[in-house]
């Protein structure tokens, strides 16, 4: 599982944050009667929707207990496949023979130890020490950025097990063991390397076998090789119950959610938004984007606004509002989530959210036609228009995102847990209890193979392309928080305390 990486500073909760904590804590049921001195306050208002005050948790769905994490072999470090998934369920693929055997068959990771999934950057890895080195790339390599020693002396322990291991101490362990950027290789798992692999896991069992021989029979021994996570059945019909309840909360968002996730289901609004675009071209031609410094020179001149940026930001403040407190009523149906201390609750809201955000917004995007629907009640956008307010570059890379997701043609139950695991991911930030977040996201993780079972023969394989994207958002996330740190000098957001909190940008792991 993915690991915290190493401390950040405490989180300085003023009125507004105040307001998520008392939300987040309001798991029991949102109070009808007015509430009484040391209980929970009461859910947060929302002058656009009435569904917070009313809505509260039921009785949690107890989250089946898992001794161990479920892993599932990769068979390259390419990251990320972009071939389109059928609808209809697929013959199992041939296993061709440059691929690396299955996990079982893999040394540990040679980072910490615990279950490789295959061979990246170089080096036999698990998948969040191959997700920690490429998001290092960027950092160390194209942002020359430099990590800092969590301890000072450069010999934090590295292992199974550790949940904060230090940053700089593990990057400098996968340059040690030989990763590199330049060390990737799709679909070249040699003979050779595949013998070596095989012949180091049998002495690694045989080593394993002899010490549980020589323990005695009330003692336990856990090796990398025996934390292998069983598939975990769960209820089906408690799944169906958990992801309908999940959806109608994201519906009160949004009415058309489900429709957003159906072939085509957008498309006249899409066409609706284009046809607008064209005709303003048509009668006064392309005038793009006039630059902000232009924009404030004549502002602060004459206090005339001559586009609508100002009202597109006050717009888009307040979807963001709606959307943050939508998350939260979301998040605290998240069975065993609010079982989680507060703080760690709120730590991982803050992490999570643009993940959450852009794996429900990615329909709304139409790549071909450049536009962008919000809702069924909110006009949408041509992609040239968001440039008054966005940097065009995270625009293009926001179209560039959405294509790679669409193609995954997630569902709209997939889409509903992929929201939910990423709001607990541990690895993001600080938490009191990360063992308890890793025992919900492997739940759910569950809820979400279940749910593949009934659409694809090998739901393994539907499992890691779907977290293969959880990658991609990863470096999605990175960008946005850029675009979050000018959002918050937004005069519009003056008025949102709460989305100010929520972006206020923090230092991340």
């Amino acid at each position: 599982m993915l690991t915290v990486n190493n401390t950040i500073k405490k989180y300085s909760v003023d009125l507004a944050m105040t307001s998520i904590l008392e939300n987040l804590n309001g798991c029991d049921s949102a109070a009808e009667t007015s509430p009484q001195p040391n209980q929970i306050i009461t859910v947060m208002d929302s002058p656009q929707s009435d569904s917070l005050l009313s809505l509260s948790p039921e009785s949690n769905l107890n989250s089946t207990p898992l001794a161990d994490k479920q892993s599932v072999a990769s068979t390259t470090d390419s990251g990320i496949d972009e071939s389109e998934d059928s609808e209809q369920p697929q013959k199992l693929p041939k296993k061709h023979k440059n691929q690396p055997p299955d996990a079982d068959l893999l040394p540990p990771c040679r980072v910490c130890g615990e279950r490789a999934s295959g061979l990246h950057y170089g080096a036999n890895t698990c998948e969040p020490c191959k997700g920690f080195f490429r998001r290092s790339i960027v950092k160390v390599e194209k942002k020359n950025e430099k990590y800092v020693c969590a301890k000072g002396d450069e010999s934090c322990k590295l292992g199974t097990g550790k949940r904060t291991m230090c940053s700089y101490c593990r990057y400098k362990k996968c340059l040690e063991v030989g990763m590199s950027h330049g060390a990737i290789k799709i679909g070249r798992y040699t003979y050779e390397k595949r013998t070596k692999d095989i012949t180091e896991v049998k002495q690694l069992k045989q080593k394993d076998n002899q010490t549980l021989d020589t323990s005695g029979d009330n003692k336990t021994h856990d090796t990398p090789g025996d934390r292998n996570v069983q598939n975990v059945d769960v209820n089906e019909q408690e799944v169906d119950d958990l992801v309908n309840k999940l959806i109608s909360i994201q519906e009160e968002y949004t009415a058309d959610f489900r429709k957003s996730f159906q072939t085509g289901g957008l498309l006249e609004s899409q066409l609706s938004v284009f046809e607008k675009y064209k005709q303003k071209i048509e009668i006064f031609g392309n005038l793009g984007a006039l630059p902000w410094s232009v924009y404030e020179e004549i502002f602060s001149t004459t206090g005339i606004e001559i586009d609508d940026r100002k009202h597109m930001m006050n717009r888009i403040a307040d979807r963001m509002e709606v959307a943050i407190r939508n998350m939260i009523t979301f998040a605290r149906n998240i069975p065993g989530f609010c079982d989680l201390k507060t703080q760690d609750q709120l730590s991982l809201l803050k992490v999570g959210y643009l993940e959450y955000g852009f794996l429900g917004f990615h329909t709304r995007i139409n790549p071909e036609l450049k536009v962008i629907v919000c809702s069924s009640t909110c006009a949408g956008a041509h992609q040239s228009d968001l440039t008054k307010v966005i940097d065009p570059k995270y625009i293009d890379m926001m179209f560039e995102f959405a294509v790679s997701i669409q193609k995954c043609r997630l569902t709209v139950e997939e889409v509903t847990l992929a929201r939910a695991i990423v709001l607990t991911f541990s690895d993001r930030c600080v938490l009191e209890e990360p063992e308890k977040v890793d025992k919900i996201q492997w739940h759910l993780v569950n809820c979400l193979r279940c749910v593949a079972k009934k659409n694809f023969k090998n739901p393994d394989e539907r499992l890691w392309k779907i977290f293969d994207k959880f990658i991609l958002l990863r470096d999605f996330a990175e960008y946005g928080r850029e675009v979050n740190n000018i959002r918050c000098k937004w005069e519009a957001m003056k008025t949102h305390p709460l989305v100010l909190e929520m972006i206020n940008p923090e230092p991340s792991l």
